[in-house]
């Protein structure tokens, strides 16, 4: 009852691991229920799930085993989010074909490009104030500008584009996740992609409705859009 009463206001993931436990959940339970909200045609084989926990290196719950398997039956799509060390700056179209893909081609954008442009630092005078200590310290003078990438695509008869840090190793992959659903909106498409916690720091999502995404997610406490929209 203790436990009942905290729920709601806990961590999502200590809200996962509570639910599972008071309502004694199983993996054959949550992909009922996939099933139950349309996000699937068909359950993935038994023997897929015992195949998943022996890749294991130690004993993991149900609620956290779930989503191996779910990512081992193709229903979770895995997106990079880590680009080629050599790229500077990771190229953003590579990862625009990796969401096509996890769309099953639904998305498919055009005329892909990449640019890095320059735009003054967000507080100018702040910087140059930090500037004159660092040269009174022999420090090297922050730059007054930032790099971008600003990456643009056609779905359609519409012209998508957003901005997106420049990193060495690391795409911005929740400003390529933004354009892919705006594209899809555009394209009345049904679906949208749905990212979910894959505790492992990949990029998981549904590709699924939205209602039926959230209520899955919600029925079985799984971390979900919502979780992430919150943070």
């Amino acid at each position: 009852s203790v436990v009942e009463k905290e729920i709601s206001s806990s961590w999502p993931t200590v809200r996962m691991h509570a639910m599972w436990k008071l309502n004694h959940w199983t993996i054959q339970d949550a992909l009922q229920a996939l099933k139950a909200h349309d996000l699937i045609e068909m359950l993935p084989d038994p023997s897929l799930i015992e195949r998943v926990r022996m890749e294991q290196p130690s004993p993991v719950p149900d609620e956290y085993l779930l989503i191996e398997v779910l990512r081992a039956a193709k229903i979770l799509r895995q997106v990079s989010s880590e680009a080629d060390a050599e790229d500077r700056p990771p190229n953003h179209c590579d990862l625009l074909a990796e969401f096509s893909q996890a769309t099953d081609g639904i998305f498919t954008p055009q005329f892909c490009r990449q640019i890095v442009i320059k735009k003054p630092v967000a507080d100018p005078e702040f910087t140059a104030k930090l500037n004159q200590q660092r040269i009174a310290e022999s420090l090297e003078p922050l730059p007054l500008d930032e790099e971008f990438n600003q990456v643009s695509f056609v779905v359609g008869n519409r012209l998508f584009e957003f901005e997106t840090f420049v990193s060495h190793r690391y795409y911005d992959v929740g400003s390529v996740e933004m354009a892919v659903n705006a594209a899809l909106e555009h394209l009345s498409a049904e679906k949208r992609l749905m990212r979910v916690d894959s505790k492992d720091g990949f990029n998981l999502f549904f590709f699924g409705k939205p209602e039926q995404v959230r209520q899955f997610c919600s029925a079985f406490a799984i971390i979900g859009p919502d979780d992430f929209n919150r943070s």
